[in-house]
């Protein structure tokens, strides 16, 4: 994470062998992130994905629920994450309205 990164979401820098969860995070965003833009492509062909998408989405919430429940961490992260709740319930609302008969 950036240095002036950090201060803003109240977590510590990530250094050492913490990187690799780091590198790790990032290539699963993107690997989502190409799933999504191929279900932009194709929202028929590509609907597993937005199930995939729903379980993401809900997972990184939460991820950091928990640990802001406990006390653990402050508002900030929840706050950012509350997109991807949003995200999840916009992709459950797709798939019951597309669902097939």
């Amino acid at each position: 994470m950036r240095p002036q990164l950090g201060p803003l979401v109240r977590l510590d820098p990530v250094t050492g062998t913490n990187l690799v969860f780091v590198y790790l995070a990032a290539g699963l965003v993107a690997v989502f992130g190409y799933a999504y833009l191929r279900i932009a492509q194709d929202p028929e062909r590509f609907r597993p994905f937005i199930e995939l998408g729903v379980i993401g989405k809900l997972l990184a919430v939460g991820a950091v629920t928990w640990p802001w429940l406990t006390g653990e961490v402050g508002w900030q992260l929840p706050l950012v994450v509350s997109g991807d709740a949003v995200f999840a319930l916009l992709f459950i609302d797709f798939l019951r309205r597309t669902r097939r008969a």
